[in-house]
């Protein structure tokens, strides 16, 4: 048997029940809730029809704070982080962030200055410039000797002599040691261990520039470490000389201990030139 038929209004069109008339109320509270927190514009005064979705009105609302509301439907909002972040679909975006340019790490924002906050040191090199290379001298790296300033040389070192009118260079060369021991020598002595002795010959090399020099086997002597001297006798011309241009050599002769000597030039009887040297017997 049927039941008694549903009401009918003035209209024609059934009436809602109680329940059905606090169930739209409510979701037209919800709705206008809703639209006052993201700042829709309230509707006119008046009847206000649900919507026929409801679901979908909630799923696009965000409240001010940048928090999403959790989507009940449709396509799911855009992770707060973009495309590559970890945020997954449908949890909170969390507080939002001002807008500005994201910071920079020191690696990508140019070199890294020093430890003690100085500037990069490579930046303060190539600000100095090129170091500049002082180029050499004109005047000549041969000592000069005049009489009453002598020079004090090593074995085979020149020397420019000024003497007058004469311009020369100079140079003592050797030992050269020899076998045989000088003329006139009594007994010959050990060339190796203790009381060693040895020949020693010395040339002396003259190469005049201007004016003409003459050197004699008497103006040169020795003397050994202990300031004993030493006996030197020619070994060839006891007597040399040179012009301009020219080159002489004069050669003496001495017996040398093992140690330290030294060879002495003296010219009109004044001292230009002391070579020092050693003598070696092992």
């Amino acid at each position: 048997m049927d039941g008694p038929p549903a009401p009918v209004g003035a209209a024609g069109r059934p009436r809602l029940s109680a329940a059905g008339a606090i169930a739209a109320a409510a979701a037209v509270a919800v709705v206008l809730a809703v639209a006052g927190c993201t700042g829709a514009v309230s509707p006119p005064s008046g009847a206000v029809s649900p919507p026929s979705d409801p679901a979908s009105t909630l799923s696009g609302a965000v409240s001010t704070t940048g928090s999403a509301s959790a989507p009940t439907g449709g396509s799911a909002p855009a992770p707060a982080g973009g495309a590559g972040s970890s945020v997954p679909a449908g949890s909170p975006a969390g507080p939002a962030t001002s807008a500005g340019p994201l910071p920079v790490s020191p690696s990508a924002a140019g070199p890294t200055p020093t430890t003690n906050g100085g500037p990069d040191p490579s930046a303060v090199v190539r600000s100095l410039g090129a170091v500049p290379i002082p180029s050499a001298g004109t005047e000549d790296p041969t000592p000069t000797a005049v009489p009453g300033h002598p020079q004090l040389l090593a074995m085979g070192a020149p020397v420019r002599v000024r003497i007058g009118g004469v311009d020369a260079v100079v140079t003592a060369l050797g030992p050269e040691q020899l076998p045989d021991r000088p003329s006139g020598a009594a007994t010959p002595a050990p060339t190796v261990g203790p009381g060693a002795r040895a020949v020693g010959v010395f040339t002396l090399q003259v190469q005049v520039r201007s004016g003409t020099l003459a050197v004699a086997a008497g103006e040169l002597s020795a003397r050994d470490e202990l300031g004993t001297a030493v006996r030197l006798t020619p070994r060839g011309p006891a007597r040399v000389s040179a012009g301009p241009g020219g080159t002489a050599r004069l050669a003496v002769q001495g017996e040398f201990d093992s140690g330290s000597a030294a060879l002495t030039w003296r010219h009109g009887r004044r001292v230009l030139a002391i070579w020092d040297f050693t003598i070696e017997l092992d």
